[in-house]
């Protein structure tokens, strides 16, 4: 027990990525235990993964890469499908323990990533494959490089703000809503008002769009199927007050 606490105090960073990595042990252990099938939007993204592409007709094309990689090595059984799910919550995990670290100090990195990790939707999530899963790590990810770009606004900080933002898009587009909290965070914090305004925070922008640009191609050349799909489930035509 004291050489445990002696490891964390002299290497937090190495102990916490310990831990993640036996959880997502166990989680992978479990997938591969499991007897559930896949389920119907599992399956539609195993079919997306077998035509790789710059998008489909419900999702951008992050998660059929990831499964396309996992399969490409594992073979298609249930749980090679749903392999980057607990490993992309154990990166998520980390990425919070490296802005709690960051920003306040160890212990506070390290609760934050096993409150992340241990809530039951994280839990459920880690089971199937999904674009939550993928979105998330590439979310932490992004709020992660923002908080070093606030920290210290150089262009090499907007530039890997500007590819996880980027990647995070290619998951899910819900990840627009970072650029909205962004902005914001630069409403009433001036160094994250500066940070976005400086050469960095222009560089990120510019990435993120880059990033995402073959995908807006796809789109525009298979008449916006993703986006209006995206849209039509939004409903805002229904929207109300409350």
């Amino acid at each position: 027990m004291d050489g445990a606490i002696g490891f964390w105090r002299r290497r937090p960073g190495a102990a916490v990525a310990i831990a993640i990595a036996c959880l997502v042990a166990l989680r992978i252990a479990v997938l591969a235990a499991t007897p559930l099938e896949l389920g119907p939007d599992e399956a539609q993204y195993w079919r997306w993964s077998r035509s790789l592409d710059w998008g489909y007709y419900s999702k951008p094309p992050l998660i059929a890469w990831g499964i396309a990689a996992a399969t490409s090595v594992f073979g298609d059984a249930e749980w090679g499908v749903r392999l980057l799910a607990p490993i992309a919550h154990g990166l998520a995990g980390f990425f919070l323990f490296s802005l709690g670290r960051r920003a306040f100090d160890p212990v506070v990195g390290a609760w934050s990533a096993a409150l992340y990790l241990l809530m039951p939707g994280v839990w459920l999530s880690s089971a199937i494959m999904s674009t939550d899963a993928v979105l998330l790590p590439m979310w932490t990810a992004t709020l992660f490089c923002l908080w070093r770009l606030r920290e210290t606004p150089r262009l090499t900080e907007g530039l890997l703000l500007g590819l996880a933002l980027g990647l995070a898009m290619l998951a899910k587009y819900a990840a627009l809503y970072l650029i909205g909290g962004a902005v914001l965070a630069s409403l009433i914090d001036l160094q994250t008002r500066r940070a976005l305004m400086s050469p960095g925070g222009l560089a990120a922008l510019a990435v993120a769009a880059l990033v995402l640009s073959p995908n807006l191609a796809w789109n525009a050349a298979n008449d916006f199927a993703t986006v209006s799909h995206t849209t039509d489930n939004a409903n805002w035509n229904a929207a109300t007050f409350d």
